[in-house]
């Protein structure tokens, strides 16, 4: 007399252990992803190129100009402000504070990343008209477009100037 209790537990046992081994077999025979490219020459010239650039646009106040080295949907962290979002809030932000000097400028650009995301770091002299003399660094991520243009995605920026310190209160000085 055939047991179809002991068939349907062979089934249910065979059949998560079939699973199990096509499962297997698939996953070892897929091939990993492809590694992005590194970054080519061409390309580092081309993301030092947007840091030229934007110092070019801001020296020449041409907001449209330094507008357009950026992503649409840029994030843009200033010092000691609130998070940017977008080029318009960008806009907003860049063309209600003090002009660039002819000495404000990015150096010591160091440009790494793979296929088309890039992120670059440099010192920035930052000299504003009205404001004392300070030096900083930022951090920019780029990636490149459909048309093949490197677009800033991202800047996070501040000063080197340390914060003033103040006596914690109740201590009394020298």
């Amino acid at each position: 007399m055939y047991n179809y209790k002991e068939a349907s537990m062979r089934r249910s046992v065979a059949f998560p252990a079939g699973s199990l081994l096509l499962a297997t077999m698939v996953i070892s025979c897929a091939r990993p992803p492809a590694e992005s490219a590194p970054l080519t020459d061409a390309d580092v010239t081309a993301i030092r190129g947007v840091f030229s650039r934007t110092v070019e646009t801001l020296r020449a106040q041409d907001w449209d100009a330094f507008i357009a080295t950026f992503d649409d949907e840029v994030v843009f962290h200033p010092a000691n402000n609130p998070p940017l979002r977008g080029k318009d809030e960008l806009r907003t932000w860049i063309t209600s504070g003090p002009a660039v000097t002819p000495e404000f400028d990015f150096t010591q650009v160091q440009v790494l990343g793979q296929g088309d995301l890039a992120y670059a770091t440099s010192d920035i002299n930052m000299m504003l008209e009205g404001v004392p003399p300070d030096q900083g660094k930022q951090l920019v991520v780029l990636r490149r477009n459909d048309a093949g243009e490197w677009k800033t995605i991202a800047v996070s920026f501040n000063s080197n100037t340390p914060l003033p310190t103040t006596a914690p209160s109740g201590s009394r000085g020298p």
